[in-house]
């Protein structure tokens, strides 16, 4: 329904296309993809615009979230056998797709007898003799290990990549020479294909009954924390906070364990109010911190939090190091609010505006466009229908919002169509989006105020990615 289509014999019009791409970059972002600084016009024109690099990342990353979904423990309970002695389940859920991986390749090569350790996608890869242990493994007849281990590198590589396709039905579509050049996305793409075709793992029932159990209570967990808390994992996924990872980002799957060293707060303030924690120091290293250090670090970061103007009163750096998702919620909450109020304040020469001027901007353009919707501030109930988001859509930009599949929404699915209508056509437009379609039909406040916001903020001339 918001995709635009070419019909038979004419091609999309410029803005179809900007259309198109905008929903391209807001539903990424939605998925937590990091996407930062880019715009429809980096993507439409890319040979122009020199940004085919931005092109490969978006797609990068799609590709990545896609071969490493079915890396962890719900999908592979057979990954139990990968403990480490002192270790529980819970340990294995916290790990990410990645370490999980690495962990699940030397643990086929401890296996298969050989000597050495792979610790990244790269450089420990690039000779193939990790490959051939792996491979082998998994099915001793898929290569001949002596034959390979006696090649040169490259041969090694070509073998590899044979032995991958033609004995384990791998679809791969790396080549010898990118194992070789120590390609590390091309090599970790081609490891997770090889997990998700053949993991080559066997546990005790009673081991993986266990595991399923675990991996259902962390999903229990992450739907208990509630949508209002996704969306912000969502949000802080698409400001590619750089904790930890060479890349520059990385994915917060779980709230629980990701904020107890200050760290990742102190980023996600650096990148809503950029020289917030100029002159902070602080201990950026998670390996390098100690319990007294992940509590100094959670101080600042309060600290900071009170220097942007967030309201943290009878909370300090203890809260969020013992994980108190109350305090914690409550700061990114008033965070994501902050991001949206200021680019709104920016736009506006400095002004940075209440709820109720953009209530009343948004009655003003609702008004203004011929139609009668009207309300009173972001928990009206009115709003549930979602004709009033989406007659405000449409004011803002018509050609966006097809009006023959508006509903009147006085039933629940009449609702449930609109709600899933308005996120999209948002997305389309520019905005930047995070809630989902039941926040509207529940209207939970925060959300509303996000949603308005960010149609504002296009509205204005503002672009959702600045």
């Amino acid at each position: 329904r918001t995709v635009n289509f070419p019909k038979p014999g004419k091609k999309l019009n410029p803005w179809e296309v900007k259309e198109n791409m905008n929903l391209v970059i807001n539903s990424a972002k939605s998925i937590g993809c990091s996407i930062v600084n880019v715009h429809a016009g980096d993507l439409t024109d890319a040979k122009g615009n020199r940004t085919e690099y931005i092109v490969l990342g978006t797609i990068w990353q799609l590709i990545k979230l896609h071969l490493l979904a079915a890396v962890n423990l719900k999908e592979v309970p057979e990954l139990v056998v990968l403990l480490a002695e002192g270790e529980e389940l819970h340990d294995l859920l916290k790990l990410d797709p990645e370490s999980i991986l690495l962990r699940w390749i030397n643990f086929h090569l401890a296996r298969s007898g050989y000597s050495g350790k792979v610790s990244n996608f790269s450089s420990d890869l690039a000779d193939g003799a990790a490959y051939t242990y792996l491979l082998s493994s998994i099915e001793a007849s898929s290569i001949d290990k002596a034959a390979a281990v006696a090649a040169e590198a490259a041969e090694r590589a070509t073998m590899v990549v044979a032995a991958a396709k033609d004995k384990l039905s791998v679809p791969a579509f790396i080549q010898p020479g990118d194992i070789v050049r120590a390609s590390k996305r091309l090599n970790l793409a081609f490891c997770a294909q090889i997990f998700n075709t053949n993991h080559g793992l066997q546990a005790k029932e009673e081991e993986i009954s266990a595991a399923m159990e675990a991996a259902v209570e962390l999903d229990e967990d992450v739907e208990g924390e509630g949508r209002e808390s996704k969306a912000y994992r969502m949000w802080l996924n698409s400001l590619n906070l750089g904790h930890g990872n060479p890349d520059g980002g990385y994915f917060i799957r779980s709230m629980e364990d990701s904020f107890l060293d200050g760290i990742c707060l102190l980023e996600a303030l650096e990148k809503v109010e950029p020289g917030c924690t100029d002159g902070v120091k602080y201990v950026r290293d998670p390996k390098k911190l100690n319990n007294f250090e992940r509590v100094a670090n959670c101080n600042k970061a309060i600290d900071v939090c009170k220097k942007v103007g967030l309201s943290v009163t009878g909370w300090g750096g203890r809260d969020i190091a013992d994980g108190n998702n109350k305090a914690l919620l409550a700061i990114l909450s008033q965070l994501m609010r902050h991001q949206v109020v200021g680019m709104l304040k920016r736009l506006g020469g400095g002004k940075p505006p209440k709820d109720s001027e953009i209530v009343a901007w948004a009655n003003e353009t609702v008004a203004a466009s011929g139609t009668d919707g009207k309300i009173t501030n972001f928990r009206d109930k009115s709003m549930s229908s979602g004709v009033f988001l989406l007659q405000l859509l449409q004011a803002v930009e018509s050609r966006a919002v097809n009006p023959s599949v508006i509903t009147t929404g006085e039933t629940d699915e009449d609702k449930k169509a609109n709600a899933r209508y308005i996120v999209s056509v948002a997305r389309k437009i520019g905005a930047q989006v995070f809630l989902s379609w039941e926040d509207i039909v529940e209207v939970k406040p925060k959300m509303m105020m996000q949603l308005v916001a960010g149609i504002m903020y296009v509205a204005k001339g503002g672009v959702s990615d600045e």
